[in-house]
């Protein structure tokens, strides 16, 4: 869900294990090794609770008051590193929409689940006989916590995402409301091209950025403009940045970010080569 929200990392993941370089990631994947860890302890403290009808001698190494207070232990132990966790992932999310409603809903999860600690202590600590006393009350507190810290995670990417959603929708319907219009210009057999985007046709004067005019041409120009906005921005800012900076401008092209809040993400274009990648450099820095 993380990498869902920032895709402009996708391009830097090689492997499984590379994408626990990113702190936000291994402190979410940490929080639900620990809810897995609270899950396998209740789940095994009510299995070794059913086999009321088997005498201790089956258990073997422990005694069936000694596994269930392990299995408590684990949920206890994991459920105190849960807490620790909390603060570290509020502060490691990606930048996205806080809300008082989102954090009251994480506190709500939080809170609920402190009886359950209380009484999985009071079991631990206290006498044999009493180990079962309030588990499904344990049980119930806990799975209501688990299902408040989910809920917490799909409402924060939803709010996050929120603001790229409306704004992809704009700007769809900006590149429809064109389309639509050059169609009725069009006449039959004639090529429909934006007036902006001919600005850069191809002819033989262009001499070795030929190769790139006609890679950005297929590309990149149906986004990009000479001097005016069409959906990033125009050429002439992008000169701007990089004129003496050819291989950041190649390094963008192959790992685009998001810079300004005004214009959308700009796509990871895989189908391109390295070489693709260098001939539209080229191309573009030689623009007057």
């Amino acid at each position: 869900m993380i990498l869902l929200y920032e895709h402009e990392k996708w391009e830097t993941i090689k492997e499984f294990l590379s994408v626990f370089m990113f702190p936000n990631v291994f402190f979410h994947y940490l929080y639900f090794i620990f809810s897995l860890l609270e899950v396998i302890g209740l789940f095994l403290f009510w299995k070794i609770n059913r086999k009321k009808n088997l005498s201790e001698e089956k258990f073997k190494i422990s005694t069936r008051y000694e596994m269930q207070k392990k299995n408590y232990s684990l949920v206890f132990a994991a459920s105190v590193l849960q807490f620790v966790l909390c603060p570290i992932l509020i502060l490691t999310l990606p930048s996205g929409e806080m809300s008082w409603d989102l954090m009251l809903n994480i506190f709500t999860g939080a809170f609920i689940s402190l009886p359950a600690m209380y009484w999985i202590y009071k079991a631990i600590a206290g006498l044999p006989e009493n180990i079962e006393k309030n588990f499904k009350k344990v049980v119930i507190c806990l799975i209501i916590t688990i299902s408040f810290m989910g809920l917490s995670s799909c409402f924060y990417y939803y709010n996050s995402l929120t603001p790229d959603q409306k704004l992809t929708i704009l700007k769809t319907e900006n590149i429809l409301n064109v389309l639509n219009e050059a169609k009725k210009k069009c006449v039959f057999g004639d090529t429909c091209k934006h007036p902006e985007l001919e600005k850069f046709e191809i002819d033989e004067s262009l001499g070795d950025v030929a190769k790139g005019a006609a890679i950005f041409k297929q590309n990149c120009s149906p986004c990009h403009g000479k001097d005016v906005k069409v959906v990033g921005p125009p050429l002439t800012e992008i000169i701007s940045l990089y004129h003496d900076n050819a291989e950041g401008l190649k390094q963008w092209i192959k790992i685009p970010g998001k810079k300004r809040a005004n214009f959308p993400q700009m796509p990871t274009l895989s189908q391109l080569t390295d070489d693709d990648r260098n001939e539209i450099a080229k191309y573009i820095l030689s623009i007057k």
